[in-house]
């Protein structure tokens, strides 16, 4: 006679199996990560939302969030989407990603103004497209937890070019 026993728990990333030969470490759902950020994509301060594409807690992914900027004068709204690549394992990882990132100008004077964080002239329109890179190191832990990520973010768009760094820290699940 023979019994099996099931446990189940809800919430926990489980691995399903660890190949030997590629270290690689597949869980029971993409890793998902929610964290906030200053700099980066978001160009100022953003919430963002990142997924792997598959099972796998390195390879392909995406990203997408909602920031707020302000200055002395305007104040601006940003969409930071994009797709990353994590490269690594056991829970240390460098990112590399391209993405666009919407800069929405919420309020300003008419005379034109400065937005600090990206020190682009304000010349009467409502929104720039910016393209965006990232390369950095990220801690993201293989069974779920506090995530940690700092790095450079290159732009370029309107006529404008830089590099802003960013720091981001949250939560993945």
């Amino acid at each position: 006679m023979s019994f099996t026993c099931l446990l189940l728990r809800a919430q926990d990333t489980v691995y399903l199996k660890k190949e030997a030969r590629k270290s690689k470490v597949i869980t029971d759902r993409p890793p998902q990560v929610v964290y906030a950020e200053l700099g980066g994509p978001g160009i100022a301060i953003s919430v963002n939302y990142d997924r792997r594409f598959n099972k796998k807690t390195d390879g392909p992914g995406m990203y997408a969030g909602l920031g707020y900027g302000f200055s002395t004068s305007p104040s601006y709204l940003t969409v930071p989407v994009g797709v990353n690549y994590l490269l690594g394992r056991n829970g240390k990882y460098f990112e590399m990603g391209a993405g666009l990132s919407y800069l929405g100008i919420l309020s300003s004077d008419d005379k034109g103004t400065y937005i600090g964080v990206i020190d682009n002239y304000y010349s009467g329109k409502k929104g720039y497209l910016l393209g965006t890179m990232t390369f950095g190191y990220r801690r993201q832990p293989i069974n779920g937890g506090f995530n940690f990520r700092v790095g450079l973010s290159p732009f370029i768009g309107n006529g404008i070019a830089g590099v802003l760094p960013y720091i981001g820290v949250g939560y993945n699940f």
